[in-house]
């Protein structure tokens, strides 16, 4: 079931909403945040590493930097991709800096709630999905390079506009649409070829 575009715009407000109280000061309203977001950054942080302990801890760095500099941030709407795009930039700083081996997206990692986000994915016009748990696209996207799944987890699982993408990936955006186009007609040539 797809997220409709009222329901969209009322997350969007009630992100703002909290993040200028917190802005002015009311720093308990980050927890809010947090459970909000925190299983959708945490499967987004898994997709990068082949173990758990570095996923934790960029998971916590990820809030901590978002707590401490929510001040900074000029547009309180764009929170989404400001948060997604500090645990990509901590993400690929680890791997930079420690030469980890990171991972393709892999189907145990994922539980019910990333299952729900998949409804996104699964109702979108480019690809619909015959299984009714949205499964089959996860092994899809493991076919995927690990930047392409990365894109397409972005852009159809967690809605975020290509420019906001684009932004945070420092990838042109035609490029990054282009990138997008080829891996959905991969991942559609996969579906119906089976």
């Amino acid at each position: 079931m797809a997220i409709s575009d009222q329901e969209k715009k009322s997350a969007e407000q009630d992100d703002f909403q909290i993040v200028i109280a917190l802005q002015k000061g009311n720093k308990n309203l980050f927890r809010v945040l947090v459970q909000k977001y925190q299983a959708r950054i945490e499967a987004f942080i898994d997709h990068f590493f082949n173990s758990d302990s570095h996923s934790q801890d960029v998971m916590q760095e990820t809030f901590l930097t978002a707590y401490t500099n929510i001040s900074q941030l000029k547009k309180p709407e764009k929170f989404r991709s400001w948060l997604f795009g500090i645990a990509y930039r901590k993400c690929h700083n680890i791997i930079r800096r420690n030469k980890v081996e990171s991972k393709v997206m892999k189907q145990e990692t994922y539980d019910l709630s990333q299952k729900e986000a998949l409804s996104n994915f699964s109702d979108n016009e480019h690809l619909q999905e015959s299984s009714e748990n949205g499964l089959p696209c996860l092994k899809l996207l493991s076919q995927l390079s690990h930047l392409d799944g990365l894109l397409i987890w972005l852009h159809y699982i967690e809605d975020l506009p290509y420019r906001e993408i684009s932004e945070l990936t420092e990838m042109p955006e035609p490029a990054l649409r282009q990138r997008c186009a080829r891996s959905l007609a991969s991942l559609r040539k996969e579906m119906y070829h089976d």
